[in-house]
């Protein structure tokens, strides 16, 4: 029977040019192709600069392909990282089959700017092919090619379409460019079952530590990248010496995106507002345990056209609480020995509502949620739980970001994101119990005009509000001085020779204040051999690095020997909140699980024990990170990693030392911290509403 019997008259000449273009009959120019079914063929440009057919996201334009790629056409539509294009098809019917096919070329990223096509939010495979023709080729590298060549059966209706492309990001990589040729959907007399939709399933635990004997939360976020109203079947399995409370099988079919809330998106005064990616459902489940020990629960995930999804979620029960809990405040930290080694942990101070760039992008990651709930850390309370968590696990110091407001340079210091450090930190009733350093943020918020503005503002505000004060981090008398951009400082100052002169000036001026000098460390976390010299020229006492990926750039570094180096231990780098919902720039994503991470602690504490006597190496070292939830690492109790990353420093560092009790806020009748939260929430939606 003919595809054209089981189409509408309307859609019937429009499935004639789309058969006679892809068989090569003829080409149909891309704006004499009704719109209706799909945009077919080579991407065309309007004079307008619009892509015929095609919603834009991010980079996109038509532009010459360089150099002459296997047959690689004189334009094609390119696409740089965290960009793409969607278009909608429609008058799909469910008997119908489609054959689909998509040729790009690739150039750069280091493999991973590859362009993810979806049709109704199921991804199709890739193939790709290197293209000889390109090697050798001057200024072109890792060319590919990419295919696919695939049929579907998306049903009836309306489906999107969509092409984006994500890979690593300058300066951590080459910036990845993508090609797109063409695209076609026709209509084929083939048969093939109907799409399954695939939902991304986000389990997490209630509370970051459950214990035996208590009713305990446990729940599953399923999110629908498909516009299809879907049905779920959830059923929950735990093992024997776990109940469920309440019925283990739900159903999901109440699908509903969120507003996402962000200070960021703040234009021009005017708060906004954007959806959540996804439409979701949460489910939620009460479990209890009998006695402590560690239970692994699974959720089975299926349904009418629904891809299956198995996830497990581990979940440890300790001890019951002991009765002698005192309600109504914080136990004093009992603090554990890590030797000469000092420990410390980056700190960002952007959890101040409507500071930062806010915890409502972390709505749809409910694993992420921290211990202390979407807190402000501006509050002493807050920062003393924070305190007593870390020295309980070995860790000596916080590693505070410190920003200084944009336009500011020139002038005398103010801060910008300091409430964190100057209200919260600095009042707490636990600072004695922990030291604190600063890391100058001087690449995403001001730096200094002049060697002028260094030593007559900047650093004298320093040694008065931080430096001098008992907490804060000092070897032999030094306090400790963190710079995250040794590039955007030697610019500055005008160039190497220049920094180094000012470093020197800052020692002797610190010490002419009363301290007994200054130790500067700068930031890198590569082994290029010419970056490392930089720094060395330009006056650093040694380096460090904001997050190493790979333990074995540590054992590089060390055999270069260029400078003294202190270590740094990640736990991983996982920004896709802000990536999904702010613009951030793209890079590929990772996580350590804690056995993971444990690992990778204990690989760097030999890397340590190997740095000569005395030496920074032996004296410092970081963790990355405390507590960037929307960036994707994070140390500090959550509901995905509880207290086990934490566990894991503590185990690897002071082997000897007693696991502590590990409290939460609701343990002693305290919290939540989320005031502040909502009500700047609160403002948000009163202001949208007005605005509106």
């Amino acid at each position: 029977m003919s595809i054209l019997s089981h189409t509408p008259r309307r859609f019937q000449s429009l499935i004639c040019l789309l058969l006679s273009t892809f068989l090569g009959v003829s080409e149909i120019p891309a704006n004499e192709v009704p719109g209706e079914l799909v945009e077919n063929g080579k991407f065309r440009q309007t004079k307008g600069g619009e892509i015929l057919g095609w919603t834009r996201e991010g980079s996109v334009e038509m532009a010459p392909i360089p150099g002459r790629w296997d047959g690689a056409p004189a334009e094609a539509l390119r696409i740089d990282d965290a960009g793409g294009v969607t278009q909608t098809l429609r008058g799909l019917s469910e008997v119908q089959t489609y054959r689909l096919r998509f040729r790009a070329w690739r150039r750069g990223g280091g493999g991973n700017a590859l362009p993810a096509v979806t049709i109704a939010g199921v991804p199709l495979e890739l193939s790709q092919k290197p293209v000889p023709s390109a090697a050798g080729a001057a200024g072109v590298d890792e060319v590919e090619i990419l295919i696919i060549d695939t049929l579907v059966r998306p049903g009836s209706g309306e489906f999107p379409l969509q092409v984006a492309v994500t890979g690593r990001a300058a300066p951590w990589g080459t910036k990845p460019q993508v090609w797109l040729d063409e695209i076609s959907v026709v209509p084929v007399e083939q048969s093939v079952p109907l799409l399954t939709f695939p939902l991304e399933a986000t389990p997490f635990l209630g509370r970051s530590v459950l214990r035996a004997g208590r009713e305990e939360e446990v729940g599953l976020q399923l999110s629908n990248p498909s516009e299809q109203s879907l049905t779920a079947r959830v059923r929950l399995t735990v093992p024997p010496g776990v109940e469920i409370i309440g019925e283990a099988e739900k159903t999901a079919s109440h699908w509903a995106r969120r507003s996402i809330y962000c200070w960021f998106l703040t234009a021009y005064g005017i708060p906004r507002s954007v959806s959540e990616k996804n439409r979701s459902v949460t489910l939620h489940w009460k479990i209890r345990a009998a006695k402590p020990g560690d239970y692994p629960l699974q959720f089975e995930v299926d349904g009418e056209r629904i891809a299956k999804v198995t996830v497990q979620v581990p979940s440890q029960f300790d001890q019951p609480l002991p009765a002698e809990i005192v309600q109504g405040e914080i136990p004093s930290p009992k603090s554990v020995a890590t030797g000469e080694l000092k420990i410390g942990a980056n700190f960002y101070p952007g959890w101040v509502p409507g500071t930062g760039w806010g915890w409502s992008v972390l709505d749809p990651y409910p694993n992420r949620k921290p211990a202390l709930g979407y807190y402000d850390d501006s509050e002493p309370e807050v920062m003393d739980w924070q305190i007593k968590w870390a020295v309980e696990h070995g860790i000596d110091f916080f590693n505070v970001c410190w920003f200084r407001e944009r336009g500011n340079e020139g002038k005398p210091v103010v801060g910008w994101r300091s409430d964190t450090l100057d209200k919260g930190l600095l009042k707490a009733k636990f600072l004695d119990q922990i030291e604190f350093a600063i890391t100058w943020e001087n690449q995403n918020a001001a730096g200094v005009s002049s060697r002028e503005d260094l030593l007559e503002n900047v650093l004298p505000f320093w040694i008065e509000n931080y430096f001098k004060n008992p907490s804060y981090l000092k070897l032999d008398g030094k306090p400790v001085l963190y710079i995250y951009s040794v590039v955007n400082l030697i610019q500055q100052l005008g160039g190497i020779e220049q920094t180094a002169s000012v470093l020197e000036e800052m020692r002797a001026q610190t010490s002419r204040a009363g301290l007994s000098g200054l130790i500067v460390l700068g930031e890198y976390r590569g082994d290029d051999i010419p970056s490392q010299e930089r720094i060395r020229a330009s006056g650093y006492d040694g380096m460090w690095a904001y997050g190493i990926e790979d333990v074995s750039l540590l054992s590089k570094r060390k055999e270069a020997a260029i400078l003294p180096d202190t270590a740094t231990i990640s736990v991983g780098w996982d920004p896709r909140p802000w990536q999904d919902y702010m613009g951030y720039w793209w890079t590929p994503n990772w996580l350590h699980s804690p056995e993971e991470f444990r690992e990778v602690a204990e690989k760097t504490k030999a890397i340590v024990e190997g740095y000569p006597d005395d030496s920074l190496g032996r004296r410092l070292l970081l963790l990355d990170n405390w507590n960037e939830w929307g960036e994707g690492h994070w140390l500090a109790p959550s509901r995905q990693g509880g207290f086990h990353y934490l566990e894991a420093i503590r185990q690897t560092f002071a082997p000897a030392s007693k696991k502590p009790l590990n409290l939460l806020p609701e343990d002693v009748g305290l919290g939540p911290y989320e005031d502040a939260y909502h009500r700047w929430i609160d403002s948000q939606k009163k202001a949208l509403q007005k605005g509106n």
